[in-house]
């Protein structure tokens, strides 16, 4: 075979290979061709190429020639795109499984804790040790995912008087733990509701301390622990600050002039001595 029709084929290839770069270039530009008819488009230009290799001269067939160096740059955007699509779906699709697991849990969460109230109602005051610590672990379990001690030091103190719950914070310096005691007022939470949901209430405050190592208020940090509750809960009213309960005192102080009165859980002399501090008519006392 002369040096001419060689020359031929390769001009004839060459070309074929420019043509077939201005074709792939024109698709590159085209992000949003389906996947099957990619894969049917290199399948066919595979083909072409294997052909097209069996003709060629014994001088040419080690040449290494292959589709394969075209289409990778042009299809490396297209794998970037859909691995951000990839990430961007996870992300969703754990948020919306949080919420429906939430969802899912609220019911089961919702029978627990109506069976518990059942039982506790009967005579709460005599139980009511009992079923703070029994709801304590049933909250450290469905709702803040055991994060919180095992052994969390919650108290019942007769000096709480007005303030429903105390949750009171500190760092042990030798073993820089965070730790915190809850503290819990018999004269204001008088049933298993007002237990629950005080307890609700400060578990929050703990879990900011203990999990998020910051102490605050009623920030957004304590928003966001109270929301999953709620999300959990969507029945359990958490106070968002001071409680709105109706506290039952013993004693009852009124003025005979006006309608001005104060309650006392024990006998307050004294009060009887004073005048109303808004008319200045004089007071007595009833027990309620």
């Amino acid at each position: 075979m002369d040096n001419s029709k060689f020359q031929d084929v390769d001009d004839e290839f060459l070309d074929f290979l420019m043509k077939t770069k201005e074709n792939l270039s024109r698709l590159s530009q085209n992000s949003d061709t389906l996947e099957n008819s990619a894969d049917e488009e290199e399948s066919a230009f595979l083909k072409f190429i294997a052909d097209l290799k069996r003709d060629l001269p014994s001088e040419c067939e080690n040449e290494k020639i292959s589709a394969v160096s075209f289409t990778v740059r042009n299809a490396s955007p297209v794998i970037k795109q859909r691995s951000f699509n990839t990430s961007e779906n996870e992300r969703l699709c754990s948020k919306q499984e949080e919420k429906t697991r939430c969802k899912s849990m609220s019911s089961d969460v919702s029978i627990n804790l109506s069976e518990m109230e059942s039982d506790a109602e009967k005579d709460f005051n005599r139980n009511r040790v009992f079923f703070t610590h029994k709801l304590y672990h049933f909250f450290n379990r469905k709702i803040f995912n055991n994060r919180l001690p095992e052994d969390m030091s919650i108290t019942w103190n007769d000096n709480l008087r007005t303030t429903a719950g105390l949750t009171h914070c500190r760092k042990n310096q030798e073993t820089d733990e965070y730790l915190c005691r809850i503290e819990l007022a018999p004269k204001v939470v008088t049933s298993f509701g007002r237990l629950r949901d005080t307890l609700l209430h400060e578990l929050c405050h703990a879990a900011a301390w203990i999990v998020n190592k910051q102490k605050c208020q009623h920030g957004p940090l304590w928003q966001t622990w109270a929301s999953r509750c709620n999300l959990i809960l969507p029945q359990v009213d958490i106070p968002t600050r001071c409680h709105n309960y109706q506290i039952s005192y013993r004693f009852l102080y009124k003025c005979r002039k006006c309608s001005w009165n104060v309650g006392r859980h024990s006998k307050c002399p004294r009060l009887l001595e004073l005048k109303c501090p808004k008319c200045g008519g004089s007071i007595y006392f009833e027990k309620s």
